[in-house]
């Protein structure tokens, strides 16, 4: 019983200390995949802005080097198209019937295609058939408010890098007003069959990036008015787009600054959109201001974190086993002075600092029930020391430790005080049950057989706590006074201190 009661408290202390290891690994965890979470999140948000740079600035510098070969290009082209223009604004002063002009002569001799744009911006008459009937102020309002501004005037305009605004593929217009201001005349040149393009080609560049890069999915030059150049799908303009793809775009061309959105997907996924606006560095008309478009997903972000997942699931198995280590050793290495601090050593029993605890814990409650004490130690102890010896003496007290917890119930402490003096705490405690319970305490030394158990007897004195305030040292005296009249008495009894 004394084992089992030892055995109940070393368990309560070990689940104690294990808990609180396990509190503590959980912290230096939390802390940990905390810090590593956020590193990591730093980490993958580098990766991903390196990404975005990188692709965006292959795109940049592949239009870039384009604009910058397109300068050396140009000027032929431009030369050309500006001494054609002038000699057809010549004679349309001698012939304004645009109706009947043979427009196809015309391209032959240029070797360009013509258009004839009149005042409501509508392309009338064209050698390119599928820009016949164009109106420019429904599909392109910006470039719309540009023509009106060339027909006021009567200069001669190159545009730079553009698209059709009915094929989408890639030309090189130049634009001159009539003298009456009631038409523009328009010749093209496409770009996708010149062999400067075809060197020069950034979009090949793009699809080699989507190739390169899991998590782009897409990259779109769109022109300034929001049209995509050389266009695969059936998505030509910002207007085929979702209203928050359209409204993203518009925050980018307004503000001059890069923008993004991202869309959520399943389990965690989701789509990164970003458009970054470009202007070529020799500015020709609105032609050669664009956004760079480019669609990813977060592939790469969501293994990283799998794998962060994973190394979580190790950590805590580490942080598991370390701590069971950790308790074993604690254990070990505490177990004895804790034990030290609360039980007699030879009888095993609680000892005097165990008792003022206990006390103290007890009286603090101020319980329904008043504490009894029982004081006791064993009559003629002296002599079996000096008759038989003080190991014989030491087994004498364990056995006396024995005999009080074999006769206690629950809620009763035994203690040794020292030399062959104990104490009984009660809880809940009566006269009665105290006259019992050292009645049966003094039987059982009666009953204990063998040469020096025939020298001892108990005396036994015992006082309940008379009031809630009564203190530990008041109750102590009082049962240490009943236990001096017993021995005064004749010892080998029991006196209740009334």
């Amino acid at each position: 019983m004394i084992f089992g009661s030892w055995c109940r408290r070393m368990k309560n202390l070990y689940m104690n200390v294990f808990a609180s290891l396990i509190i503590f690994a959980a912290i230096l965890i939390a802390v940990f995949s905390w810090l590593n979470y956020m590193m990591l999140r730093e980490m993958q948000g580098n990766q991903q802005q390196e990404l975005w740079n990188l692709v965006e600035n292959n795109v940049m510098t592949g239009m870039q080097t384009v604009d910058k070969a397109y300068l050396y290009f140009d000027e032929s082209y431009t030369e050309k198209m500006e001494k054609e223009l002038k000699s057809l604004r010549n004679y349309y002063k001698k012939n304004p019937e645009v109706e009947t002009w043979d427009i196809a002569a015309i391209k032959e001799r240029t070797e360009m295609e013509f258009y004839i744009i009149d005042t409501t911006n509508t392309i009338i008459k064209t050698t390119y058939q599928p820009a016949q009937g164009l109106d420019f102020n429904e599909c392109c309002e910006k470039f719309a408010k540009l023509l009106n501004e060339r027909r006021a005037q009567e200069t001669f305009v190159s545009d730079g890098l553009d698209n059709s605004a009915a094929t989408k593929d890639l030309w090189k217009y130049g634009y001159i007003a009539t003298a009456d201001h009631q038409y523009i005349l328009e010749l093209g040149v496409p770009l996708s069959d010149t062999q400067l393009f075809k060197s020069f080609n950034f979009f090949d560049s793009s699809a080699s990036l989507k190739e390169k890069y899991n998590d782009l999915k897409d990259i779109r030059i769109i022109s300034s008015e929001g049209f995509f150049l050389e266009s695969s799908d059936d998505k030509e303009s910002i207007h085929d787009m979702p209203k928050t793809w359209q409204s993203t775009y518009n925050k980018a061309v307004e503000s001059g600054k890069a923008q993004r959105y991202e869309s959520e997907l399943k389990n965690g996924k989701k789509m990164i959109y970003r458009f970054k606006p470009y202007t070529a560095e020799n500015r020709r008309g609105n032609s050669t201001d664009r956004v760079i478009y480019t669609a990813y997903t977060n592939d790469t972000e969501m293994a990283m974190l799998k794998e962060s997942r994973r190394q979580l699931e190790v950590m805590l198995a580490v942080a598991f086993v370390t701590s069971i280590m950790a308790l074993l050793i604690i254990f070990k290495i505490f177990t004895r002075p804790l034990r030290l601090a609360t039980y007699d050593v030879l009888t095993n029993v609680y000892n005097r600092a165990f008792y003022l605890q206990q006390m103290h814990k007890m009286m603090q409650h101020k319980q329904k029930y008043p504490i009894g004490l029982l004081l006791m130690d064993l009559d003629n102890f002296k002599q079996v020391n000096d008759q038989f010896g003080h190991p014989v003496g030491d087994e004498v007290l364990k056995q006396f430790a024995q005999i009080l917890h074999q006769n206690i119930e629950k809620g009763h402490y035994v203690v040794r005080f020292g030399g062959d003096e104990f104490g009984i705490i009660l809880e809940k405690a009566t006269e009665q049950k105290m006259i019992q319970l050292s009645q049966k305490i003094m039987n059982s030394v009666h009953d204990k057989t063998g040469e020096c158990w025939n020298l001892l007897t108990t005396s036994i004195g015992g006082a309940i706590q008379q009031c809630e305030d009564e203190t530990e040292n008041s109750l102590f005296a009082r049962a240490d006074d009943a236990l001096y009249k017993t021995k005064k008495k004749g010892k080998d009894g029991y006196t209740y201190a009334a």
